[in-house]
Parts: C-alpha cells; sequence; structure tokens
C-alpha cells in the first residue's frame, strides 16, 4: 500500500509545519516523531532510548492492522465511497455486520474472517496464528491470498 506523506501547518495561529500521513483510501494514519537532536538528551537518557525505555512510543507503520484490512477490503467498503471505521479491539471486530468483514473474493466465510482479524488485534503473536489459520486450517483459504 502507498502512503502519502504531507505538512500542514500546526494550526491557524502557528505556521510550524507537521507531517500528516494518510493511506489506504484516505486513513489517517499514526507515526510517532523520533527527536533525533541528540544535544538535548543525557547519556543515560539516550542509552535508556535505546532499550526502549524512552518516552517516546516507538511504533512501525504496518499494514497488519484490522482498521486497515476492513476498510480497504470489506465488501461494503468495496462497493461505495463509506465513511472508514475503526477497529482496534476483538469487540470491534464482533460487531461488524458481514457486509462490513473482508471475505477476499468470497473464500473466507464471516467467522473465518472475524477469526483472521482478531490475530490482528494480538500484536506479539500474530504472525503464528496466522500463519496456523492458513496452514492448519481450511485448504481453500490459501485462494485468498492471492486476492487484494
Amino acid at each position: 500500500a502507498t502512503l502519502n506523506w504531507t505538512t500542514r501547518p500546526l494550526s491557524n495561529d502557528d505556521n510550524t509545519p507537521i507531517y500528516s500521513v494518510t493511506g489506504f483510501r484516505g486513513t489517517v494514519q499514526e507515526y510517532v516523531l523520533v527527536d533525533d537532536n541528540p544535544s538535548s538528551k543525557t547519556t543515560f537518557t539516550s542509552f535508556m532510548r535505546f532499550f526502549g525505555k524512552g518516552k517516546e512510543e516507538r511504533r512501525k507503520l504496518s499494514a497488519a492492522d484490522p482498521t486497515n484490512i476492513v476498510n480497504s477490503c470489506g465488501e461494503k467498503f468495496l462497493k461505495s465511497k463509506t465513511k472508514p471505521i475503526s477497529v482496534k479491539t476483538e469487540d470491534d471486530i464482533l460487531h461488524l455486520s458481514n457486509s462490513e468483514l473482508p471475505t477476499f473474493g468470497n473464500v473466507l466465510k464471516p467467522a473465518d474472517s472475524e477469526r483472521f482479524l482478531s490475530f490482528l488485534t494480538a500484536p506479539y503473536i500474530r504472525i503464528p496464528l496466522i500463519l496456523d489459520f492458513f496452514a492448519n486450517g481450511d485448504p481453500g483459504r490459501l485462494a485468498g491470498l492471492r486476492s487484494k
């Protein structure tokens, strides 16, 4: 997927430029701005940042996000320009209608689609869960990998 990076003013009063990142049908993407000015940091703070104990949260942009999958592959969103929805937890997934669930060209049943999306909400274990989903489940699921 293509991410579009642009700059815009911080506010009407402050012309300080800030980044704006959009992707997946105009959905605003989150990113973390990392301060690369080492002179304002102590050596200890820089050392702790190396091990993830800094103030900034370090995240990489990833397409493995249920919000991106639902808004770009759900039947309801493919047929018309519908307002994007936010999917962050398993509860959000359970409240999706069948037309909002991605079926990947009618390859996945709604229950399988819910299961697949719920795996994407588990950040550290999502890869083994998804590999198991495709490797040990219905052989027809592999056809879903060919679709968008």
